[in-house]
């Protein structure tokens, strides 16, 4: 029996920003077993000691498998202090997966970590063996314990068995995963940084995947950048965002994503049907959020 079969999923929001704040409201909302909220300040760019020290404080009284949803993209170097906490309390041979459109593997001249400068970071800690980094087309050093798994490949007809090949490589049974949504297209999701060309089923099919090949010990999502006004017709809205943190965060835990995609796709269509018409932006918003709120009121995940 894998650990997953009897080990149930926490899930935590990490607040540190309006975008965060948000998601907890939401997840609130339709979340069946509830959300713990924990409150953390922002750490730009800071030492691997401080990040840590920051993040344990906020997760000390959380036990077994945690799925950790936060905020925009900037902050993606929490995931440090999350993998050398969470992570390596769960387990001493794992592999760290990062699901991004960015490597985020470089290194700063001082060894304070930022978004951009943190991957690589996570691989000098004993536990953490090897690194999977999927949907970024920048090739890391050639190295034994780094694979890089590019968008194309994710986008293929043979997506899933290339997944599962690169995979099988790995010894680690365990897996720890970092989602960055901005992975996803423009018409996903909305981030604040550079976005990849993935469609929310592709991220869906990686981690059935994954959950299918290796024991997910714990996760993070983030990317969500809360935005009043979009500057393109085309691209997602706040709620159409939202939908897509939920659809993530069900099949991490094993939920029925079926409405959540539906709900995404139906939005979906709304924003197609305001590029085609042309019609008025400011007001479709309020349009789009009135319906959500009446759609959501009644969603339970």
């Amino acid at each position: 029996m894998k650990p997953e079969e009897v080990d149930s999923w926490k899930l935590v929001i990490l607040e540190h920003d309006e975008s965060s704040e948000e998601i907890g409201n939401f997840f609130e909302n339709i979340w069946q077993e509830g959300v713990t909220r924990k409150k953390i300040g922002q750490i730009c760019m800071y030492s691997k000691e401080a990040i840590t020290n920051k993040i344990e404080n906020a997760v000390k009284d959380l036990e077994g498998r945690i799925l950790m949803l936060y905020g925009k993209g900037s902050f993606h170097h929490y995931t440090y202090g999350l993998c050398n906490t969470i992570a390596k309390k769960r387990s001493k041979n794992y592999m760290y997966t990062h699901v991004d459109e960015h490597s985020d593997s470089l290194y700063t001249n001082d060894g304070s970590l930022n978004c951009a400068a943190f991957v690589r970071n996570i691989l000098e800690e004993p536990e953490a063996k090897s690194l999977m980094l999927i949907g970024s087309d920048i090739k890391l050093d050639d190295k034994p314990n780094y694979t890089v798994i590019y968008q194309k490949e994710i986008t293929s007809e043979n997506a899933k068995t290339i997944l599962k090949e690169e995979l099988r490589k790995k010894s680690q049974l365990d897996v720890y995963c970092s989602l960055d949504l901005d992975v996803l297209k423009k018409t996903e999701i909305k981030t604040n940084y550079p976005q990849g060309t993935l469609e929310l089923k592709h991220l869906l099919q990686v981690l059935d995947v994954i959950k299918q090949e290796k024991n997910l010990i714990s996760a993070d999502v983030l990317g969500y950048y809360k935005l009043g006004i979009r500057l393109r017709p085309e691209w997602a809205t706040n709620e159409t965002s939202l939908l897509a943190y939920a659809a993530v965060a069900a099949k991490i835990t094993g939920k029925d994503t079926k409405e959540l995609e539906a709900l995404h796709n139906y939005f979906k269509a709304k924003l197609a049907e305001e590029r085609t018409c042309h019609l008025n932006n400011v007001e479709n918003m309020f349009r789009y959020s009135k319906e959500f709120v009446k759609i959501t009121e009644q969603l339970r995940v």
